[in-house]
C-alpha cells in the first residue's frame, strides 16, 4: 500500500517545497500497518468524495491537503480544505504525517 500526501496553496506556499511525499506502508511494522488500515477504514476513505470542504465566501489564501492511497486494485484521492473538519480523515492525515516524519528521520540517519 502506498500513501501520497501533499499540501497546496496558502501563506508560504512554495511549489518546490510542496511536492507530494510517498509512504510505502509495506515497510512499516505489522502493528503500524494494522493501525493505518484501521484509520483508513474509520475514515471510510475509499467512499469519500474527491473533494471535501468549501472555503467561506470571500475567503482567500486557503490551503488544501491531498491524500492519495493505492492499496492493491483500489486507488482513491481526496482533496480536503484545511483545517480538515472530517475527524477520522484528519486522524488519518496526522498519522500519515507522523509515519512520514519517522521514515524521513531514519533515512537521514542512514545517509539517504
Amino acid at each position: 500500500m502506498y500513501i501520497e500526501l501533499s499540501q497546496t496553496s496558502g501563506i508560504g506556499y512554495f511549489p518546490g517545497l510542496s511536492k507530494p511525499v510517498t509512504l510505502d506502508a509495506d515497510l512499516l511494522t505489522e502493528a503500524k500497518q494494522a493501525e493505518l488500515r484501521l484509520l483508513i477504514d474509520a475514515a471510510r476513505f475509499f467512499d469519500l468524495a474527491d473533494s471535501i470542504g468549501t472555503p467561506a465566501p470571500g475567503a482567500a489564501d486557503y490551503q488544501y491537503i491531498t491524500l492519495k492511497i493505492v492499496d492493491g486494485e483500489r486507488q482513491h484521492t481526496v482533496r480536503g480544505l484545511v483545517p480538515v473538519e472530517n475527524e477520522p480523515l484528519r486522524k488519518l492525515i496526522q498519522s500519515t504525517r507522523e509515519y512520514l516524519r519517522a521514515a524521513h528521520a531514519v533515512s537521514k540517519k542512514q545517509g539517504g
